[in-house]
């Protein structure tokens, strides 16, 4: 997959088919938990998993922006 199909796929198709959303939590979410495997060191783990949580969070602020407006944060923030 090239850069352009990679952020190509952030955009999907609405559940109601009424047009597109960005979707950038779940591919985010995989990228953030492949890379948490590798980490061995306990402190910098613990430290990478709350800055996960962050940028996690901050995404959904900027997909709610973009897509219209969830009042609902992601429940494990």
């Amino acid at each position: 997959m090239d850069k352009k199909q990679f952020f190509e796929s952030f955009v999907v198709e609405s559940p109601d088919q009424s047009g597109h959303i960005l979707s950038l939590s779940p591919k985010i979410r995989q990228i953030l938990g492949s890379v948490a495997v590798n980490i061995a060191d306990h402190p910098i783990k613990k430290e990478y998993e709350t800055l996960s949580q962050e940028l996690l969070f901050r995404i959904w602020m900027f997909e709610s922006i973009c897509n219209g407006g969830s009042t609902t944060p992601p429940t494990d923030h």
